[in-house]
């Protein structure tokens, strides 16, 4: 067994979370590189106070006290969905995991921005601009825009046709001929 002694020194900036250089030096040979690398996710400020988010062209900004709430830092995925009770639709937000199953939604920015473009922003602009949120259930929040929305959103929003062929082989050979089934999707 051999003993190696290695010596890391790291020169951390605590204003922008990030190591600016390091130096390892492995038995007396020095080996010198100089990077940037994230060490953790700072949250920057959007002077939005409160559970907030702002729906823009394109985008939507979250406020810090929602991302932190959420407990959302850079490149984590956000997503909206709408919850119908009764026949009332309303949007909710949350990480994309807080919605069970397959992660889904748009990733956060450095920005604390996420890209919400096309026809899911359209369908937001419904509800207003400005959204105050309140608690719905454990990481998601329901969405109170500053419009008062009477959105039909039907919840059969897509339907696709789903065409399979099985087949097993054992001692005895079966085939399941084109088994055809319907697939709703909510939003």
């Amino acid at each position: 067994m051999k003993e190696i002694k290695l010596n890391v020194v790291l020169q951390y900036n605590p204003e922008t979370d990030t190591i600016d250089s390091y130096k390892v030096t492995l038995d007396g040979v020095a080996n010198k590189t100089t990077t940037t690398k994230k060490v953790g996710s700072s949250v920057k400020k959007t002077g939005l106070d409160g559970l907030i988010v702002v729906r823009e062209d394109g985008k939507l900004i979250l406020s810090e006290q929602l991302l932190e709430e959420l407990g959302a830092v850079h490149e984590d995925r956000i997503n909206i969905v709408y919850e119908k009770i009764g026949d009332k639709s309303f949007p909710i937000i949350g990480k994309g995991t807080s919605f069970g199953g397959k992660e889904s939604g748009n990733k956060l920015t450095k920005t604390n921005t996420v890209q919400y473009r096309g026809k899911a922003n359209e369908l937001l602009a419904a509800f207003g601009t400005n959204f105050t949120l309140e608690p719905y259930s454990e990481g998601i929040y329901k969405m109170i825009g500053d419009v008062q929305a009477e959105v039909d959103i039907p919840v059969k929003q897509a339907v696709k046709d789903v065409v399979m062929s099985i087949e097993t082989t054992t001692d005895t050979n079966y085939q399941i001929e084109d088994i055809t089934d319907i697939v709703s999707f909510a939003l």
